[in-house]
């Protein structure tokens, strides 16, 4: 959630997402839901929420397309009360990210794809289909943007400076980061957590 005032939204991977104005009561919200065990280790489920910096109330979600689950990026315009899903949006995504000029950008098991409120766009920042984890924006810059591979790709990092188009540069790879975060001083300056410990950190810019 973006503020204090505003409702908080739970994904799960197998029992659906939660919405609560309180952090107390929870209601569940109608995203689909795998009809699947939880100890399925091929289950995602809700992988990603991420609320909108621009407009108020709308909310996105990357949803698996897992069994008995029409998978694809779902969206919300009154905080997660109601969702619908986008076109043509990839089948299992598993980081969504709305840039600062409004695009949203889904890493996904083919590739990387941004939607831009009328069209989807693939890209393959190493110039081959890999499955791609976690990606984040420049917090001014719409046109810089990064993207990672899973871990069993080595964890590679790529770069954008043209908002996708043409060549991506890799950052760094061959370190098996499985996530990171961008540095909330100083704008595109990531720490990532190689394995499961977060004390295991590799500072790339």
């Amino acid at each position: 959630f973006p503020s204090h005032d505003m409702p908080m939204l739970y994904g799960s991977r197998t029992k659906g997402c939660y919405r609560t104005t309180d952090g107390i009561n929870w209601s569940l919200t109608p995203l689909p839901v795998p009809s699947v065990s939880a100890t399925d280790p091929g289950t995602i489920g809700i992988s990603s929420i991420a609320f909108s910096s621009i407009t108020s109330g709308l909310v996105y979600a990357g949803v698996a397309n897992d069994s008995g689950v029409t998978g694809g990026v779902y969206r919300s315009t009154n905080n997660g009360e109601t969702w619908s899903i986008i076109a043509n949006s990839p089948s299992r995504p598993l980081t969504v990210k709305e840039a600062i000029n409004g695009d949203v950008w889904v890493a996904h098991s083919g590739g990387v794809s941004k939607y831009n409120g009328t069209s989807w766009y693939l890209y393959n920042p190493s110039g081959t289909a890999e499955i791609y984890c976690g990606i984040d924006t420049h917090p001014t810059n719409s046109d810089e943007v990064i993207a990672i591979t899973m871990a069993q790709d080595g964890g590679k990092l790529y770069r954008t400076t043209a908002s996708g188009v043409g060549t991506w540069s890799l950052v760094a790879g061959g370190n098996n980061t499985r996530s990171f975060v961008n540095h909330p001083i100083k704008p595109m300056t990531w720490q990532g957590a190689s394995g499961y410990s977060r004390d295991t950190m590799d500072r790339c810019t």
